[in-house]
């Protein structure tokens, strides 16, 4: 009977560890996405300049894209920064804390 109260201590603890690596592997992509965007969004910055020099489009039409550009590429910045301070919150968290004596002694 004992034995069956560990092994369900065991799957609980596995399942829950299960769910943190998840939550980690979908963080993780959602961090890829935000970076792939801010590369997106500078060539798309990049590009619309070359239209405008190029003469392609105006001046006043290039201005407004790249100022959307800037506002998006601001937004996924700061997107990006929460993702990867959540995604170290956690990894702190899933690492046991030194014991007291090798704290004192390192700082």
């Amino acid at each position: 009977m004992e034995e069956h109260r560990d092994l369900q201590k065991l799957v609980r603890k596995s399942a829950g560890k299960s769910k943190l690596q998840s939550k980690e592997i979908a963080t993780k992509r959602e961090i890829e996405q935000a970076s792939g965007n801010i590369v997106r969004l500078e060539s798309q910055k990049r590009s619309g300049y070359e239209q405008y020099v190029l003469g392609k489009i105006s001046k006043e039409k290039f201005l407004k894209l790249k100022q959307d550009a800037e506002n998006e590429i601001e937004a996924s910045w700061l997107t990006l920064n929460w993702l990867q301070s959540r995604v170290r919150s956690t990894w702190t968290m899933a690492i046991p804390a030194p014991p007291r004596a090798a704290q004192r002694s390192s700082g």
